[in-house]
Parts: structure tokens; sequence; C-alpha cells
């Protein structure tokens, strides 16, 4: 259905070629911000240190603005690294891969479309609709690298998502004597949030949590969710299913069992554990309205390029193994078959 690695490469040979130009370039910058740094110190005191205070005052602010400028290039040069690898190298294998991608001919109307936008993300609100997460008043939703778009007869979108839950302090000020209430946050998910049409509108919600605990970091994850899940008051009920390997690897809990045992069929959940068994990384799934939505959580940067790496076989590979994992996602679990009809 899609293209290999070795094929997707093939095709943007040039731009590899032009990001590892652009890669050295950057690292040529970062090498003069390291000497030039010391130089607008040592300089400016050489020249001034003999000379009366005016000259002294003027070496000071020499030092800062040289200072200032030294930072300033180094944060421009890292920026426009970024924008160029998201053009070069992401932006056009998600064209790549789209694009070039087979579709069954059982499929009659479907189609393929895509688009990329660096700076956008999954709004808040389809994040709150997803049913994955417990977003309460306060709440942040933040994200970056969206794709959005439609493979075959599925609409799907996803991007980079933090959420962060709100805490708070109060600030005594010595002079007035007030409080002032400050907002400070807690992150409480890093990764990435996918959303897909499922083509069946369900009045329930089914909720699959990924139950295998690798870390002390998925500890905290699972113990703030029963937390969230016991303060929110959800009326979602857990349910075993048939399957023990399932069962091993999912929580299932629902609004609605009937509903639930109706969407997870023992051929969909052989898929689930399929799906699942690919990713070392925890991931939750749930049905809610006609969205599948899926949050995988990771603390890697998803998408963004790094000077003291190779690009081909190393960041190159990895956005090409993140895009390919959510794009067969469709194809893994037969999205594109309209067994149901929209209500």
């Amino acid at each position: 259905m899609f293209q290999s690695y070795d094929e997707v490469t093939e095709h943007l040979a040039a731009n590899i070629k032009a990001m590892n130009w652009w890669r050295w370039k950057t690292i040529f910058k970062y090498i003069l911000f390291v000497l030039f740094l010391p130089l607008c110190v040592i300089v400016p005191i050489m020249i001034t240190t003999n000379m009366g205070e005016v000259a002294q005052a003027v070496g000071r602010f020499s030092i800062f603005f040289l200072f200032l400028f030294d930072i300033v290039f180094l944060i421009n040069s890292k920026r426009k690294f970024q924008w160029k690898y998201k053009e070069l190298i992401v932006k056009r294998m998600v064209k790549e891969l789209i694009e070039t991608c087979e579709l069954p001919e059982k499929y009659p109307g479907s189609s393929l479309r895509w688009t990329y936008d660096s700076e956008k993300a999954i709004s808040g609100r389809r994040t709150a609709k997803s049913g994955l997460f417990i977003i309460e008043k306060g709440d942040r939703v933040l994200g970056r690298d969206k794709i959005s778009g439609k493979i075959g007869l599925t609409r799907f979108s996803l991007s980079v998502t933090k959420l962060f839950r709100e805490k708070s302090r109060h600030k005594r000020r010595l002079r007035s004597r007030r409080r002032r209430r400050r907002k400070k946050y807690k992150q409480k998910f890093r990764g990435i949030l996918f959303l897909a049409d499922f083509n069946k509108y369900f009045k329930g919600h089914t909720l699959l949590r990924d139950k295998h605990i690798r870390s002390f970091s998925h500890l905290k994850r699972y113990f703030w969710r029963v937390f969230a899940r016991w303060a929110s008051g959800n009326d979602l009920r857990r349910i075993e299913m048939e399957n023990p390997d399932f069962n091993h690897k999912f929580k299932t809990k629902t609004s609605n069992e009937i509903e639930a045992r109706y969407i997870l069929t023992p051929n969909f959940m052989e898929k689930l554990i399929a799906f699942r068994k690919r990713r070392r990384k925890p991931i939750d799934i749930s049905f809610k309205a006609n969205k599948v939505g899926m949050a995988v959580s990771s603390k890697r940067g998803h998408f963004k390029a790094s000077i003291f790496r190779f690009m081909k076989h190393g960041q190159v590979k990895e956005v090409y193994e993140d895009l390919i994992f959510f794009f067969t996602i469709i194809e893994e679990l037969d999205l594109n078959t309209r067994i149901w009809s929209k209500n």
C-alpha cells in the first residue's frame, strides 16, 4: 500500500542531500558561536582597560551588545535549520507517502488528500471530544506538526500534542499584602494524537487503556488516570472481553456494553493485539461519536531535527517510521471497509 523506506529515500535523495548541507552549515555556525563568545568579553575589556570611565562604560555596553548578537545569531540559525528540516524532509515525505499510496480497487470513490502545517495542531475542542483525556477547566492543550487528509474513504488527522493540567498557588505581595493567583502547569501527556473516521456514530463511549507499565513515568501516568477518572465521576464501566490476550494488553471501559462488544469483534480485537505489539510506548484507544482516537505517549521530539545526528539512516528513518506507523492504521484496522452506514 505504501512505499518502503528505501523507495522513499530514493525519491527524496536531493532533499536529503540538501538537508545534510544545511546540517553542516548549522554546525559551522555553532562553532562560530563558541569561538566568538569569548571574544565578545575579552576584546572590549582589553581595549578599554587603561581608558577612562566613559570608555569602560562603552566597553561594557559593547560586551552586552555583542553577547546579545551572538545569542540571537545562534537562535536564528537553529530555527532556520528546523524550518528547513520540516519543509525538505517531513512535508515532502508526507507528500511522497500519501500521493504514491496504492489503494485497493474494492473501495470505489476513494481518494488521497493531505495537508501539513508545522505550526498548527489538533484543536483543544477536538482533543477533548476524542474521549482519550479528561480535560478540565484551566488545562492547556498545545501542539504542532498537524497532518490531516484522506486515505481511501477514511479522513484522518494527527499532531504532536502536549496536555498540561493547571496547578495554582498564592503568592503574597509584601507591599499590598494581597494574594495574587499565579497559574502553573504540570504536563500530563506528551506524544502523538491520532484521529480517524470510523464511519459509524456511536451513542456511547468505549475506551481502551494500555495496561503495560514499563517505566516509572508509565506508573505515574497510570495513577494519574485513576485519580482523574475518580475525580471526574465518569460513568464508564470496566468489562472483560472474550479474548484473554486482549484483556492482558488493554483495560476496556465503556458506557454501553452492547455497543462495545459490537465494535470489538473477535477479528477486530486480533487486529488491535497485532497493532499493539508493534509499539513499545503506551497506546490508548477511544471509540466515540464517529471517530477512533489514539494517544501514543512518547518523550521523543517527533519531527524535530538535531544537528548532531546523521540524516538518512537516523533522523529521516525516524520520520518515516512515525508516519508509516499512523498511516497504516487505516489499512491494518481495515477502517476503509464500510460494514456500517453512518447514522
